[in-house]
């Protein structure tokens, strides 16, 4: 049971990765520190 959390908190974290990093590359730094602190919360 442990690894199945484990395993949906570490797909979480990419997902938020992606996003976050997608929005830097484009240059969106105000979409990127939102979605930080929405995360964050």
């Amino acid at each position: 049971m442990a690894y199945l959390v484990a395993l949906g908190i570490g797909l979480h974290n990419l997902g938020e990765g992606l996003a976050i990093g997608a929005a830097y590359s484009l240059g969106e730094a105000a979409l990127g520190a939102f979605l930080i602190i929405g995360f964050m919360l």
